[in-house]
């Protein structure tokens, strides 16, 4: 296909280019990777902040550390659909497991369970982050595939002036808008349209 055909082709349907984040971008290999890194990172976050709040029987750390949880596993099915969401459960829940048993150094940093009098979050809340981080994702392994679409954004999102015309489109007008110098007249707002303080 010739570079002429492809510009005739976007000319004909008339629409602007979507544009996905990074991550969504990649390989599929690339992007279970970014899936499992994901899971690993907040299951170490959320190891470390679960605690927090839960002396004062108010386990505010537990509830940042499942939506973190929450957003990290929405970003994997959205990336990878559910194949990503189940690499995410994997990794999430081996790093923060081996981290509740001592690995790597000995050092439990997910106490369960004491043998003196202890507020109730301060004694259970370990419980609640490794149970409750698996509960999380898999009740959004169960919800349906359409709250997990990634739309993208217009090339030209960043250029709206405001009035819901785009100021760069404006400018350079509808011919020169698909064509390949069109990624540099997209790069900066025509002169003139201003920015309102």
């Amino acid at each position: 296909m010739t570079q002429a055909s492809t510009d005739n082709d976007r000319d004909a349907h008339d629409e602007p280019v979507r544009l996905l984040p990074w991550s969504h971008q990649l390989d599929a290999p690339l992007r279970a990777l970014i899936c499992v890194v994901a899971g690993m990172g907040v299951a170490v976050v959320g190891t470390f902040a679960h605690r927090m709040g839960a002396a004062q029987n108010i386990p505010y750390g537990l509830v940042l550390a499942l939506v973190i949880v929450g957003l990290s596993t929405w970003c994997a099915r959205s990336r990878s659909g559910t194949i990503g969401l189940a690499l995410h459960l994997i990794a999430s829940s081996a790093v923060a497991w081996l981290m509740a048993m001592g690995y790597p150094h000995g050092d439990v940093v997910t106490p369960i369970g004491f043998g003196a009098p202890m507020p109730y979050f301060s004694e259970h809340v370990g419980y609640f982050w490794l149970f409750g981080m698996i509960v999380v994702q898999v009740a959004l392994l169960m919800m349906p595939a359409s709250l997990f679409t990634m739309p993208g954004r217009r090339a030209d999102d960043d250029y709206d002036n405001g009035s819901g015309h785009h100021a760069d489109y404006d400018a350079a007008g509808k011919s020169s808008r698909n064509s390949k110098d069109s990624a540099s007249t997209a790069a900066a707002p025509a002169a003139g349209a201003g920015i309102g303080l």
